[in-house]
């Protein structure tokens, strides 16, 4: 999803309940426009091959640190 993008992804750290990722990021995309996509690229991807059962649920907003600060979105 993210190389899609033209995007490179740097790191993944993932949790039995969230993911840490980092990403370096062209200035041509916006955050929000690359979270929305891997929000359901990745959700697509889990329906499509049955990693669950019942329906994944996203939480709203997303967080992202910016030079020691943490912004919340």
């Amino acid at each position: 999803i993210i190389q899609n993008r033209e995007q490179k992804l740097l790191s993944v750290f993932a949790m039995p309940d969230h993911a840490h990722i980092l990403v370096g990021m062209k200035p041509s995309l916006s955050v929000s426009d690359l979270v929305r996509d891997i929000k359901a690229g990745s959700s697509k991807f889990i329906s499509d091959h049955n990693l669950l059962q019942g329906k994944l649920a996203w939480q709203e907003g997303w967080r992202f640190p910016i030079r020691g600060a943490n912004w919340a979105m």
